[in-house]
């Protein structure tokens, strides 16, 4: 299968945008070039992004890395993400991406990712001697921000962040409907 390449009961790709591309093809290049643990914060505008981000990781991963979801069913699940991570064995011959997000309502998300990003700061070294794995936690925009005012020694071994914004509608979508009277 071609990188990206779909099966036929999968949605089409979803454009990111000329920005959300390339911030994507510098995730990857990140992914591929890197080694170890490695934390990645990633803010999306729209969930749909986070969703095609996620497929084309899942899809395709950087040479030398196999992809791994942490699926965080609710916000309240968050605050066992550093458990979770702990409890992922490494991969035998290459590096795990590990893409961890959750989905609820966004004042649930921020209070318990609060919570989680806390307690992973508290955890720092024993998560990156525990998860030798590159850490994607993915989430609302805020998210990367959020980990920088309440998680001050996470913040410090991030390797990246990045922020997806949605993409500009496309011009056939801002076309206002013919009226026929």
């Amino acid at each position: 299968m071609k990188r990206n390449q779909r099966t036929e009961n999968e949605p089409p790709p979803f454009d990111l945008g000329r920005d959300g591309e390339a911030h994507f093809e510098r995730l990857r290049a990140c992914l591929e070039n890197g080694q170890g643990f490695e934390l990645f914060l990633c803010g999306f505008d729209a969930p749909n992004i986070l969703l095609e981000v996620r497929h084309r990781l899942a899809a395709a991963p950087p040479p030398g890395n196999v992809f791994e979801a942490l699926p965080l069913e609710s916000p309240d699940v968050l605050l066992t993400i550093a458990e979770r991570l702990a409890a992922i064995p490494p991969a035998s011959t290459r590096r795990k991406i590990v893409f961890a997000s959750a989905v609820g309502w966004e004042e649930d998300l921020k209070g318990e990712w609060t919570k989680a990003l806390r307690r992973l700061n508290e955890r720092r070294n024993i998560t990156i001697h525990e998860c030798p794995n590159a850490v994607i936690l993915s989430g609302p925009s805020w998210l990367p921000w959020l980990a920088h005012d309440v998680a001050p020694d996470l913040w410090s071994v991030r390797t990246a962040i990045f922020t997806f914004p949605s993409p500009p509608a496309s011009p056939d979508r801002l076309a206002a409907p013919e009226i026929q009277s």
